[in-house]
């Protein structure tokens, strides 16, 4: 037996710290149905697409009703990076995909270099669940060292996104050839 879950669009709460929150039906998932906004509400689901919004993006958006605007009134976006002095226009109603410096854990070179501190500052024992990695070129010295140690390694761009450029390489001139010119 199925059982289906209805739930109402809006969650409203009187504490401060619990977030209203807005439900969406998952099309994977038709065992849980949510009601679709209406009125005034329904209205109030602007978008601010950016050139580089995602497709996957894009299509969940107009799925779960958004609509596209380009004026100041849209409560989500996902885009770029925005520059700092741009966060000042942020309106408290609006949601963004990047905080500032969010760059600090979402590429993979910058990660890297503030666990390796975390790791010199703190011991590895509290930060030793994360793999060791090398940014190339900088240490490529350290990687020759331990290269021949491993059957393989994972080779990720620092600024790609959504797994483009993941390589899996297994010898010494596939690293090379990894390199910037």
């Amino acid at each position: 037996t199925h059982t289906h879950t209805h739930r109402t669009p809006r969650r409203y709460s009187e504490e401060c710290f619990e977030p209203k929150v807005i439900r969406f039906s998952c099309p994977s998932d038709p065992s849980v149905r949510v009601e679709p906004l209406s009125g005034p509400a329904a209205r109030e689901l602007l978008w601010w697409c950016q050139r580089i919004t995602p497709v996957v993006v894009k299509k969940m958006m107009k799925l779960a009703g958004f609509r596209k605007t380009s004026t100041d009134k849209w409560i989500v976006t996902w885009g770029k990076h925005l520059k700092t002095e741009e966060f000042r226009d942020i309106k408290p109603t609006q949601k963004i995909n990047h905080y500032p410096n969010s760059f600090q854990l979402g590429r993979k070179d910058a990660l890297w270099r503030n666990i390796s501190h975390m790791q010199a500052r703190h011991g590895r024992p509290v930060y030793g669940y994360v793999p060791d990695s090398y940014c190339l070129p900088h240490d490529l010295g350290l990687l020759r060292r331990v290269f021949p140690g491993q059957p393989a390694w994972i080779v990720k761009p620092n600024a790609a996104a959504r797994g483009e450029g993941i390589r899996v390489i297994r010898t010494w001139a596939q690293v090379c050839a990894c390199l910037p010119l």
